[in-house]
């Protein structure tokens, strides 16, 4: 077993929330999950941190206690964030993860094979901190690493991590992307780095990615891992050895895809981009404008229920303004798919 060990729970398989969103975005890629926190309540993530009572937006916390993992206001542009905060000593292991990941990816299109997950990182403050916080693919055991990143806080270094066969022995291969740059090289501090990597089911290959360093990454490894499948996604605070001092993660625009080709980040984008669309008012009574600020044509929208109904489909003709009436919807959580000929997005609305 690996020396981080998530799975030290039996987390039931729910067919609901994420798994709604396997809208097809284009003939080859699907997004099956997305976040950017914008309508979590700010302060605690959930009351529980035992892996079995789900908080906000259905994730299970693990380690450390329930102020451990947040949603605080960062301010313009990102406003509201994850925030999870390491341990102060060399123990104490934080998890967050939801617990039908594997539903989903059960669900995708057949041959979209290659999952990817891509998501914005603070690199924080200078710090003696020895934590490292990573974004990790497990499978169905939890004894591999299929991919993954790797930070540490007090060098500000990231690393890539996938399983590898060296010399007949299994483990964490740990690969540190800036070593082609002519060494490691520490991350900006206080920076916004967009990074990323993808999983190749058939050929076990890895590719991890960034976007927003002096120094873009696209680099790739094969491990050994080929024809598994990826069950769990965690977010991860570890405390390392030695360590006497807590750090602090702060995570946005978290999103993972299920592709025939891999998905260069913010560049190769196979999803309609999120701020193409507005959708107002948010929360709502009656009706709710939906509108491209691209001008993009609009083709349908459909509205789903947290039980995967769908209770609303309207398809339209290229317009790129639309007024939804959802007066004869109940209150509550909803997840609308906006269709238009640049891609589609799924989007989380509130009717009151």
């Amino acid at each position: 077993m690996h020396q981080y060990q998530p799975k030290i729970y039996n987390m039931k398989k729910l067919l609901l929330s994420l798994s709604l969103l396997l809208t097809a975005y284009t003939a080859s890629s699907q997004l099956l999950a997305e976040e950017n926190f914008s309508l979590y309540t700010v302060g605690n993530i959930g009351t529980d941190v035992t892996g079995t009572a789900p908080g906000q937006g259905d994730w299970l916390t693990a380690g450390g206690v329930n102020a451990d993992y947040q949603i605080i206001d960062n301010g313009a542009p990102h406003a509201n964030v994850l925030q999870i905060i390491g341990s102060a000593t060399a123990t104490g292991n934080k998890f967050m993860w939801t617990s039908d990941f594997a539903s989903t990816w059960d669900f995708r299109d057949p041959g979209n094979d290659i999952l990817s997950i891509e998501y914005d990182f603070f690199t924080g403050p200078t710090t003696t901190s020895k934590n490292s916080h990573r974004v990790v693919v497990f499978n169905a055991d939890g004894t591999k690493i299929l991919g993954g990143f790797i930070y540490t806080a007090d060098t500000r270094v990231l690393s890539g991590l996938s399983y590898y066969n060296n010399a007949g022995t299994l483990g964490n291969y740990l690969f540190n992307p800036t070593v082609a740059n002519g060494g490691p090289v520490a991350l900006p501090v206080n920076t916004w780095v967009r990074m990323g990597f993808s999983f190749n089911k058939t050929t076990g290959q890895v590719i991890w990615k960034t976007v927003g360093l002096p120094t873009n990454l696209n680099m790739a490894v094969n491990g050994a891992s080929a024809g598994v499948e990826p069950d769990e996604v965690d977010i991860i605070a570890a405390a390392g050895a030695a360590n006497a001092a807590s750090s602090t993660a702060l995570y946005d625009n978290y999103k993972v895809s299920a592709s025939t080709t891999d998905i260069l980040l913010a560049v190769d984008q196979v999803t309609a981009d999120a701020t193409v669309f507005a959708v107002y008012p948010n929360p709502a009574t009656n009706v709710i404008n939906v509108s491209s600020k691209s001008n993009a044509a609009i083709t349908a929208v459909s509205i789903v229920d947290l039980n995967g109904r769908t209770v609303k489909s309207v398809t339209v003709e290229s317009l790129s303004n639309v007024q939804i009436s959802i007066s004869d919807l109940a209150a509550g959580a909803y997840l609308m798919n906006i269709t238009s000929k640049e891609g589609a997005i799924t989007k989380k609305i509130i009717k009151q």
